[in-house]
């Protein structure tokens, strides 16, 4: 965490509320080492068992700088030791300069740690009460903690906040700042948790920032609502670019949409959810990116489906498809927005199962025959192939749908005791349990879009419906010419 290793007061050797003089003399003595090209001794405060030390002129005289205003002391006093109770923190400072990190965690833990065990139940760690005698022990094992490797971050950053919210943290301020400089406890708080947020941006400590948020919301302190209200703003802010990046890579690779929208879908899912714990659900900054969320992945589930639909590919795109409109589903709130999944999806389930509507049509054909009538079989099977692909066969073979499985086969079964050879072999890739290659079945070019998009307020891109329109109708179309055409006398 670079706020405590490149720490001013580190830098320099110095704990929190070393006076102005004393940082003077301190500096100029680092400086005498440095002119005289020695690396300056460690014997000080800067504990080296914490890791890389960058103590250059430079380093120094930026250290000094940085200690010279009551603001910016008072800001690097949040992230460094504190000397606020000499009997426990001295000996613990002897520890840390002996490389002992594990035994002044251990000395500063017991002084604000209690435990207590109910019946039944294991032990469990609760805060003591901020006294003067262990004040400062607060303060200075969040340090320590976000320094270890192992150190436990969310105990860390309660705890300092505890001791924030005490009125013994007025103690803390005073030992660092003039008499004539003023923050009130909110903006103390608030500048603490604005450091962490730093790091987290710079990826400079272990903490994401949906992780911080839960931490927040787990504890109590004047901040808060203030904060998590700003903070929200982040967690919108980068919600906002997922999306915009999202649309660049769907409009670049409608291919990879599928791909595109389930990377969304994680990206944003933490994020949403830290939000809504932020300003509820039914806040309108959260609403409103949430429906942006779920609109973008439906238009990848759109965009997908249809590429894929138009060059005939061989690959599971139905199921691809609605796996990212369920995902829309379970993100949207607006009522505009759900009822455009809601069609969305509606049609893609009608479509799983639409080889099944053309297979009842035939039969019911076969089963209306007169005495003395017969069917072309010749326009039978051409209609089946313009309307069952062999994509339209492995959606169903691949549905956890049964029943609608069951029903298929017999379907298939029936034309295949109806038709003769010639054209059973045309169309016996409809029977999939059978075989496993079939021969290719006519492609035929799409008609190019004609339909135009709707526009609404919740979005300007064209539907999955909009996008197929009458697909469905080509069925009952391409019923009625063979209901006309099938019948001879």
């Amino acid at each position: 965490m670079n706020l405590i290793k490149n720490n001013p007061y580190r830098i320099l050797g110095l704990l929190v509320g070393a006076r102005p003089k004393e940082v003077s003399k301190q500096a100029s003595r680092l400086q005498k080492f440095i002119d005289a090209e020695q690396k300056p001794p460690t014997d000080d405060f800067s504990f080296p068992a914490f890791g890389g030390l960058n103590r250059t002129k430079e380093s120094i005289t930026e250290s000094v700088s940085k200690l010279n205003l009551d603001a910016d002391k008072m800001n690097a006093a949040l992230f460094w030791f504190w000397n606020g109770n000499p009997i426990t923190d001295e000996v613990a400072f002897d520890a840390l300069k002996e490389g002992d990190i594990n035994t002044a965690y251990q000395i500063w833990d017991k002084l604000i740690i209690e435990t207590k065990k109910e019946y039944g139940e294991a032990e469990k760690r609760f805060w003591k009460t901020v006294t003067e005698k262990n004040h400062s022990a607060f303060h200075n094992c969040f340090v320590v903690n976000m320094l270890q490797k192992n150190g436990s971050l969310a105990n860390a950053i309660a705890g300092n906040l505890y001791f924030l919210e005490s009125d013994l943290s007025r103690k803390f301020i005073s030992s660092v700042t003039d008499s004539t400089f003023r923050i009130t406890t909110k903006e103390l708080q608030i500048n603490f948790l604005n450091g962490i947020i730093q790091e987290i941006e710079q990826k400079t400590v272990n903490l994401t920032l949906s992780k911080f948020v839960s931490i927040l919301n787990n504890n109590t302190f004047s901040a808060k609502a203030d904060f998590l209200k700003n903070i929200s703003m982040k967690f919108a802010g980068n919600i906002s670019a997922h999306i915009e990046t999202s649309k660049k890579r769907r409009i670049a690779n409608q291919a990879n949409a599928a791909k595109t929208g389930e990377e969304l879908y994680q990206q944003t899912k933490n994020d949403l959810e830290q939000l809504k714990s932020i300003v509820g659900s039914q806040d309108f900054t959260y609403t409103n990116i949430a429906d942006k969320v779920a609109n973008e992945i439906l238009q990848c589930s759109i965009d997908f489906f249809n590429y894929n639909q138009n060059i005939n590919a061989n690959i599971d795109y139905y199921n691809s498809a609605m796996k990212l409109a369920k995902m829309a589903e379970s993100i949207a709130i607006g009522n505009l927005a759900k009822e455009k999944i809601k069609d969305n999806i509606n049609t893609l389930e009608e479509m799983q199962f639409k080889a099944i509507q053309a297979l009842k049509v035939v039969k019911q054909a076969y089963d209306n025959l007169g005495w003395n009538q017969k069917i072309n079989e010749s326009v039978v099977v051409d209609l089946i192939q313009k309307n069952i692909t062999q994509q339209e066969v492995n959606i169903i073979k691949n549905s956890d749908n049964q029943a609608k499985k069951d029903e298929y086969k017999t379907l298939v079964n029936f034309l295949m005791t109806v038709l003769s050879y010639y054209y059973k072999n045309r169309i016996n890739y409809l029977a999939y349990w059978n075989s496993t290659s079939f021969p290719s079945t006519p492609r035929t070019t799409p008609p190019p879009r004609t339909t135009p998009p709707i526009q609404t307020s919740f979005s300007t891109e064209k539907s999955w419906v909009e996008e197929n329109p009458g697909c469905l109708a080509a069925i009952i179309i391409g019923a009625i010419i063979l209901l006309i055409t099938l019948f001879s006398n």
